[in-house]
C-alpha cells in the first residue's frame, strides 16, 4: 500500500525518467521498439533511415522536423538514435500532409532529454494517458509540446521517441509492441495494407535510406517530378547517398500489366539515357535516378507544418 501511495505521489515525468535512468539493471532490460513498428499502419509513404550512415542527413532532418531544435542540441542527439522512420499523409487523404509522424529507436540518455527539451526551448512537459507496463508496473508515457506548433514529442521510454500531432496512437503502438517484446520477443506485423514482403523488407537492415508507397499517387508525382497517369498498386525504392546527391531506385508495381511498357517508354523520355529500366510482369525498376539533398530533405519534411 505505501508503494502504491508513492507512486500516486510522485510526478509522472520523474517516474518515468527515475525508472528509465536511475535503475541501470531496469533501464537496460527494457527492449528498444523497432521505429517502424511504432508508426500507425495506413500511411501513404513510410520513410526509414539508418541515422549512422547519414548522420549529416539526419541531422538537417531532425533541425527542419523538431522545432526550436538546434543544431548543437542535434549535434548531441544524433549519435544516440539508430533508426528514424516516418509515415507521411494517410491511405485515401489527398496530401501528404494530412498526417505526419515520425518515430525515433535508440537511447537518449536523460541528460539529452534536459539539454534539449526545456522551457526555455519553448517545450512543456505533459503526463500522456497511455501508460507502458515496464517489469509489471504501468509508467505513464510523458510528452512535450510548444505553443508555435501543433504537433507533439512523445517520449515511450528513452529508447523510442515520437513526434506528431496526436501521439497517443504511436504511444498505444509502442506500448503493444513492448508487450509483445516481452511475452514472446516478436514484433507485431501490420494485419492490413502492407504485404509481408514489403513490410519485412522495409524492416530489415540495410543502410541506404528506404520508403515504400501504398498510397502512390499522393507522391510519385513528387518524387520523380512527372505524373504517370496509370494506376499504381504500390512503390517501393532505396536513396543512396552519393558526396552531396542522392541516387533513386525504384520499383513501380502496376494495377494492370499492360502499361509496363508504356510507362517505360514515358520515363524514358522524359529522363533520357541517364536512367535504366528492367521489367517483369507488372513491374518497372528505374535506377541511376540522381536528386539533390535539397530535394529528399524536402519530401520527408516538407509536409511538417
Amino acid at each position: 500500500m505505501k508503494k502504491l501511495n508513492f507512486l500516486k505521489a510522485v510526478p509522472a515525468a520523474f517516474l518515468i525518467l527515475f525508472c528509465f535512468s536511475a535503475c541501470k539493471s531496469l533501464e537496460q532490460s527494457i527492449p528498444a521498439v523497432d521505429a517502424m513498428a511504432v508508426l500507425e499502419d495506413d500511411s501513404a509513404v513510410y520513410f526509414k533511415i539508418p541515422v549512422a550512415k547519414h548522420s549529416e542527413f539526419a541531422k538537417k532532418l531532425l533541425c527542419s522536423a523538431v522545432p526550436g531544435l538546434t543544431e548543437d542540441n542535434a549535434d548531441y542527439l544524433i549519435p544516440k538514435v539508430n533508426t528514424m522512420c516516418a509515415g507521411l499523409g494517410k491511405i485515401g487523404a489527398k496530401s501528404l500532409s494530412s498526417r505526419v509522424q515520425v518515430s525515433v529507436d535508440g537511447y537518449l540518455p536523460p541528460i539529452a532529454v534536459n539539454a534539449a527539451l526545456t522551457e526555455k526551448n519553448g517545450w512543456k512537459m505533459k503526463k500522456s494517458s497511455v501508460s507502458a507496463k515496464i517489469s509489471g508496473i504501468s509508467v505513464p508515457c510523458v510528452y512535450y509540446e510548444r505553443k508555435d506548433t501543433d504537433f507533439k514529442l512523445g517520449l515511450a521510454s528513452l529508447k523510442n521517441v515520437v513526434f506528431a500531432k496526436d501521439i497517443d496512437p504511436l504511444l498505444k503502438h509502442y506500448s503493444a509492441q513492448l508487450d509483445s517484446l516481452y511475452e514472446n520477443g516478436t514484433v507485431l506485423q501490420p494485419e492490413k495494407n502492407w504485404t509481408n514482403s514489403t513490410y519485412n523488407w522495409m524492416a530489415s537492415a540495410s543502410d541506404d535510406i528506404r520508403f515504400c508507397v501504398l498510397y502512390p499517387q499522393a507522391f510519385i508525382k513528387n518524387l520523380l517530378g512527372v505524373e504517370l497517369n496509370f494506376a499504381i498498386a504500390n512503390a517501393r525504392g532505396t536513396f543512396i547517398e552519393k558526396e552531396d546527391d542522392f541516387i533513386l531506385s525504384i520499383e513501380i508495381e502496376f494495377q494492370n500489366n499492360l502499361v509496363v511498357n508504356a510507362a517505360k517508354a514515358f520515363l524514358s523520355l522524359y529522363y533520357g539515357k541517364s536512367v535504366s529500366f528492367e521489367t517483369s510482369a507488372n513491374v518497372l525498376k528505374v535506377a541511376n535516378i540522381s536528386l539533390s539533398q535539397e530535394k529528399v530533405l524536402n519530401l520527408i519534411s516538407g509536409n511538417i507544418k
